[in-house]
C-alpha cells in the first residue's frame, strides 16, 4: 500500500478509536454529575461504540504496518507489536491472579447469608484484597505506552510530522495519570471515602488524556505529506571515450605511423 492509503487508514483508525472511547468517558462524567444522556444509549449503543473502537484498533495496526514498509523502518510496527504483547502478558497474569483469589474464596461465597448487605460487605472485602494486585498491574501499564511512544517517534522522524511525538508523549502521560490516580483511589477506598461502585472512576480519568492523544493523532495522520511522484533512478552521465587514432604500420620496420604520414618516424623510408 502507498503512503496515501496508509494515511487514510490511520486517520479513520484514530477517529474510530475516539468514538470507541466516548462511552467510557461519558460514563465517567455521568458518575460525577446528574447528566445521564449516555444511559439512553443502552447496552446496544455501548456495544456499538466498543465495536467501532475495535475496528479502529485493527485499522491502526494495518496503517502502522504499512508505514513501516513505506518508510523502510520495521521499528515503527515492531514497537506497536511489542506493546500488544506486553498488554497480553500483563492481562493474562492479572486474570490468573484474580481467578486464584476467586477460587480460593469460594467457601466464603458459600457461607454468605444471601442478604444484600452481606454481599456488599464481602464484595468490599474482596476488592480490598485485590486492590494491591490491581495497583501493581496498573503500574505495568506504562510498558505498552512507552512502546507506542517509540513507534510514534519513529513515524514522526520518517514522515516529518512532529505532532506524532506529542501523541506518543500524551499516551505515556495518560498511563502515568492512571497510575497516580490508581494509588489515590486505593488510598481513598481504604479510608472509606470511595466504594466499590465508584472506585473505577478515579483512575479512569487518565482515559481523558488518552482521548486527547487520539484526537491529535487524527490531525497528525491527516498532516502526512503524500509523495508527488515516484523517485526514478537516472544513470550517471558517462564521459565519452575519445576515438582511438587510426594508424598505419611501416612495411619496412613495422613502426606505427599516422595515416597521413609520408615518411616512417623510425626508419625514415617513404610510406
Amino acid at each position: 500500500m502507498t503512503v496515501a492509503t496508509n494515511k487514510q487508514l490511520g486517520l479513520v483508525a484514530a477517529i474510530l478509536t475516539v468514538l470507541g472511547s466516548l462511552y467510557s468517558i461519558l460514563n465517567i462524567a455521568g458518575s460525577f454529575t446528574s447528566f445521564s444522556v449516555i444511559s439512553n444509549l443502552g447496552f446496544g449503543g455501548g456495544l456499538l461504540l466498543a465495536f467501532l473502537g475495535l475496528i479502529g484498533f485493527i485499522l491502526f495496526l494495518v496503517a502502522m504496518h504499512g508505514f513501516s514498509k513505506d518508510y523502510s523502518d520495521p521499528a515503527i510496527f515492531n514497537n506497536i507489536l511489542y506493546g500488544i504483547i506486553s498488554i497480553i502478558v500483563i492481562g493474562v497474569i492479572a486474570v490468573g491472579i484474580v481467578l486464584f483469589f476467586v477460587f480460593s474464596n469460594m467457601s466464603n461465597f458459600a457461607q454468605l447469608p444471601g442478604t444484600p448487605s452481606a454481599s456488599t460487605e464481602f464484595l468490599q472485602y474482596f476488592v480490598g484484597m485485590l486492590i494491591p494486585v490491581l495497583v501493581v498491574f496498573t503500574i505495568l501499564a506504562i510498558v505498552p505506552a512507552v512502546f507506542n511512544m517509540r513507534a510514534f517517534n519513529r513515524l514522526a522522524d520518517k514522515s516529518g510530522v512532529r505532532l506524532f511525538k506529542t501523541v506518543g508523549l500524551l499516551g505515556v502521560v495518560a498511563a502515568a495519570f492512571t497510575i497516580a490516580l490508581g494509588f489515590l483511589a486505593a488510598a481513598l477506598f481504604y479510608m472509606g471515602v470511595l466504594t466499590v461502585n465508584n472506585f473505577y472512576t478515579v483512575p479512569a480519568i487518565g482515559a481523558v488524556v488518552s482521548l486527547a492523544a487520539w484526537i491529535l493523532a487524527a490531525k497528525a495522520f491527516s498532516s502526512i505529506t503524500e509523495p508527488t511522484s515516484e523517485t526514478s533512478w537516472t544513470p550517471a552521465a558517462q564521459t565519452p571515450t575519445p576515438p582511438i587514432a587510426q594508424v598505419k604500420y611501416c612495411p619496412y620496420c613495422g613502426a606505427a605511423n599516422t595515416m597521413d604520414a609520408e615518411y616512417c618516424v623510425r626508419c625514415g623510408k617513404k610510406q
